[in-house]
């Protein structure tokens, strides 16, 4: 059976505010380089950029948020890679899933 196959259909209950999916990021290139390829593809996609208007603690320098309103998803892309979430309900695995291929294609 394929890896695909094993992904669930449906989560149960169907309100998930917690699906996060982490990509790794292992790059090159140093991280604010990085993250302007990030905020390009993003803003692209539909994406906005919200600054992190936080204190900037020495852990929370290099993070940046991303949300997409109409897809219902957002991401935060970290030196570690991107964390991906659906924001409220949870949009169903053929939807995100699609939403984070095409986003780290």
């Amino acid at each position: 059976m394929a890896y695909r196959e094993k992904i669930p259909k449906k989560i149960t209950p169907d309100r998930i505010k917690e699906s996060l999916v982490h990509i790794g990021l292992e790059s090159t290139l140093n991280f604010p380089v990085s993250v302007g390829y990030f905020h390009s593809v993003f803003l692209e996609a539909g994406y906005t950029h919200q600054a992190d208007s936080g204190l900037k603690e020495s852990n929370h320098i290099f993070q940046h948020y991303f949300f997409h309103e109409n897809n219902a998803v957002s991401a935060m892309v970290t030196p570690q890679g991107v964390t991906f979430n659906c924001i409220g309900d949870y949009i169903g695995w053929s939807s995100y899933g699609t939403e984070i291929i095409n986003l780290v294609n």
